[in-house]
């Protein structure tokens, strides 16, 4: 039997609960303070009130005027929203203000108080901010156990589709809650790795496992799934994508080949964004949607320099068919620029470059480098999309060459690599390929310039050795 579908009214969220909660079960959204539990729960409400249905939003720690005036701004559906707040009134008796009367003490007040509301208002999803409270007005542990087995019962039983949301702070904790519901998503935050949210049990449903990133933004919640590469495929052929420029193309066998992995490898400044902004520009002539995704220049800059060296990217980005995305990667997690690389490939987008690793590499806060880039590459390669990643090598001349400082050259697919050359007291440049998987090289080096008529080589340099330590001489 195909199982019923709720959607939480987040895209990311439902692609990790496999197409969104379970239709009359039970979930169990957890965290500390601020990591946004509520407005998890907000988005839950809005989506249900945007497709018809009766919705109730039931608080045991913030009154409806504190929580519209504090997410006022957000895209939540008050108006639609059913609310009942059961937070305890301060009363004045004399010069003390005391949280409980008498008769707010009785064990059960907050819990009847509940399944009247539900009684009354016979929600199809219903939300219950703040319910570790119930546990403090508990007199011992059985009899909470009681009333939430009760209570989640009483939910099954009329259908409702229902989310609570748990406190996890210091000594308290919630695993008899994270047992006795349906399903549990854990929410945390963190300096080293940022927010994230983590689904650890949902009953009779698969469900995207791992940490995933999520942010909290102008447009409420947003929920960035772990990229799993073998979830994702595409019928393609491996044809040769050209740079345009004949002799690079030469060397390359006919150009690199679609679906494939190309890292430019280099020092600073010796031209490798000029490099793969040529297959890019190229692969936009022919109508192929290209990104370019900078992490460590402007954008402005970036395409005046581009336009300074003959390359046309003004009229292409005008056309359509290129683009380049300038990322802050201190402002994004890794989860989250994947998604953005994600939604680019769904757009049409068919090369993608990253330039530069370092700077992907600052987006990963405490995640593996490797594991992230590799889920990444594999993911574009399964659909079809040829990638261009730009690496910057920190020594300019040296005798050891090393193609990348972080163990990562094995998922190229092709490396081109540029180097300074000292020869005859000049600095000169040398591009040559290291590597290329399908098919055959060219084994020589190549002086080449850069100009206003753009990238130009030369002849293949023979006759010479040492040219990859950047202090040639010629051959014995």
């Amino acid at each position: 039997m195909e199982t019923s579908r709720v959607p939480s009214g987040i895209r990311g969220l439902d692609e990790i609960l496999r197409g969104g909660f379970v239709e009359g079960l039970s979930y169990l959204v957890r965290g500390g303070p601020g990591s946004g539990k509520t407005q998890i729960g907000l988005h839950f409400l809005t989506e249900g009130a945007r497709l018809g249905e009766r919705v109730l939003f039931v608080s045991l720690e913030n009154s409806e005027e504190l929580l519209q005036a504090a997410f006022a701004s957000l895209p939540y559906d008050f108006e639609r929203i059913a609310f009942v707040s059961l937070v305890q009134r301060a009363e004045k008796s004399g010069e003390v203000y005391s949280l409980f009367s008498p008769s707010d003490l009785e064990q059960d007040s907050q819990m009847n108080g509940l399944m009247a509301a539900i009684d009354q208002h016979k929600p199809q999803r219903l939300f219950v901010d703040g319910f570790s409270q119930m546990r403090l007005l508990s007199p011992n542990e059985f009899q909470f156990r009681r009333q939430v087995l009760s209570l989640l019962a009483h939910c099954y039983e009329q259908g409702i589709t229902t989310v609570f949301s748990s406190e996890v702070s210091g000594d308290i904790g919630d695993v008899d809650l994270q047992a006795m519901t349906h399903g549990v998503i854990t929410l945390r935050l963190s300096v080293e790795t940022g927010r994230t949210l983590e689904v650890s049990k949902t009953l009779g449903s698969a469900y995207a496992e791992g940490r995933h990133g999520m942010t909290l933004t102008s447009e409420g919640v947003k929920v960035f799934p772990r990229l799993v590469p073998i979830e994702h495929g595409r019928a393609f052929t491996h044809d040769s994508m050209p740079s345009g420029i004949p002799a690079l193309d030469k060397m390359l066998g006919g150009g690199i080949e679609r679906g494939t992995v190309t890292m430019i490898t280099g020092p600073n400044g010796v031209g490798k964004t000029t490099t793969g902004l040529q297959f890019m520009i190229e692969a936009a002539r022919r109508d192929e949607r290209s990104v370019l995704f900078t992490f460590e220049e402007e954008r402005a800059p970036l395409l005046a320099r581009a336009e300074a060296l003959g390359q046309p990217v003004r009229a292409l980005i005008e056309a359509g068919s290129f683009q380049v995305v300038a990322v802050e990667p201190l402002l994004l997690s890794v989860d989250e620029f994947t998604w953005m690389v994600r939604a680019e490939v769904d757009a049409g987008t068919r090369m993608v470059m990253l330039d530069s690793l370092s700077g992907f590499r600052m987006s990963l806060k405490s995640a593996d480098m490797v594991e992230r880039l590799h889920a990444l590459t594999k993911y574009l390669e399964r659909v079809g999309v040829t990638v261009l990643i730009v690496n910057q090598m920190e020594k300019i001349i040296s005798a050891d060459l090393s193609v990348t400082d972080y163990g990562v050259s094995y998922l190229a697919d092709n490396i081109l690599l540029l180097r300074y050359v000292e020869m005859g007291s000049e600095i000169r440049r040398t591009i040559g390929v290291l590597k290329k998987r399908m098919g055959d090289f060219e084994k020589t080096l190549r002086e080449f310039t850069i100009s206003e008529q753009g990238l130009q080589l030369g002849e293949p340099l023979v006759g010479m050795q040492g040219l990859l330590t950047g202090l040639p001489s010629k051959a014995e």
